[in-house]
C-alpha cells in the first residue's frame, strides 16, 4: 500500500521548520530537574558541610603507612626491625614500578600521538621522556639487578657496594677511566682516610687526656 499525493498523513517539512531553534519541553526544562535536585542537593550538602570539613589534606582513599626504621639502624637480634623493614621496602619497590610504569605510558602515548614527525616528539615529548629516564636510572640503581625474591638487606648492599665504587671510580656510567684516573682517585680515597684516621686519633688523645688527673697530664 503506497503514499499517494493525496495522502492526508503525510507531512513535507519545510524550511523554515528545519533551521527553526530549538524548542526543549517542559518536562525537560522543569520536571527533570527538579527531580535530579532531590537526590543532588542533598548529597551536595553533605559533601560541602560534612565531608570537605572532615576530610584530611590527602586524599581519605589512599592508605598511608607509617614509615619504620630502615635496615641500617636496625639491631642484629632485632628480627620484627628487620621484618617491618623489609615490608616497608617491598611497598617502597611496588609503589616505585607503578610510578615507572605510568611514566612509561605517558611516553609512549605521547609517542604514538605524535609520531609521523619527529620535531614534534622532540618538542612536546622532550619532558616526558626524560622524566621517565630519570625515573628509570634511579629505579635501576634501588632495584636493578637484584632478582625477585631479594629482601631489604641485598638492595642496602648493593647501595654500599655502588657507594665504594662512586667513591675510587666516579658516578656510574660517567664512562670507564683510565689506569691513571683510577690510582689518582685511590690515592686521594687513601687519604682522605688518612686524614679521617689521624682526626679521630687526635679527638681520642684529647678526650683521654680530659679523663686524666691534673697531675698526670703531660
Amino acid at each position: 500500500m503506497g503514499h499517494g499525493d493525496d495522502d492526508d498523513g503525510h507531512h513535507d517539512i519545510s524550511r523554515e521548520e528545519l533551521m527553526r531553534p530549538y524548542q526543549p519541553s517542559f518536562m525537560q526544562t522543569h520536571f527533570v530537574p527538579f527531580l535530579f535536585s532531590i537526590v543532588d542537593v542533598p548529597v551536595t550538602f553533605f559533601r560541602e558541610h560534612i565531608v570537605e570539613k572532615l576530610r584530611k589534606p590527602y586524599p581519605y582513599y589512599h592508605r598511608r603507612f607509617r614509615r619504620v626504621p630502615t635496615i641500617e639502624t636496625c639491631a642484629l637480634d632485632d628480627l620484627v626491625c628487620f621484618h617491618e623493614a623489609n615490608m616497608q621496602y617491598e611497598r617502597d619497590r611496588a609503589v616505585d614500578k607503578n610510578i615507572l610504569r605510568i611514566l612509561r605510558r605517558r611516553r609512549d602515548e605521547c609517542r604514538a600521538w605524535y609520531k609521523f614527525d619527529e620535531e614534534d616528539v622532540q618538542r612536546f615529548c622532550k619532558d616526558i621522556i626524560v622524566e621517565h629516564e630519570e625515573a628509570a636510572v634511579n629505579f635501576f640503581i634501588k632495584y636493578g639487578e637484584l632478582s625477585w625474591n631479594t629482601d631489604v638487606s641485598h638492595a642496602f648492599m648493593k647501595q654500599k657496594h655502588r657507594m665504594l665504587w662512586e667513591r675510587r671510580h666516579g658516578p656510574v656510567g660517567t664512562g670507564q677511566r683510565s689506569a691513571v684516573d683510577v690510582a689518582r682517585a685511590v690515592e686521594s680515597a687513601d687519604k682522605a682516610a688518612e686524614q679521617e684516621d689521624s682526626m679521630l686519633a687526635t679527638l681520642r688523645r684529647i678526650t683521654s687526656r680530659a679523663g686524666l688527673p691534673k697531675e698526670l697530664r703531660p
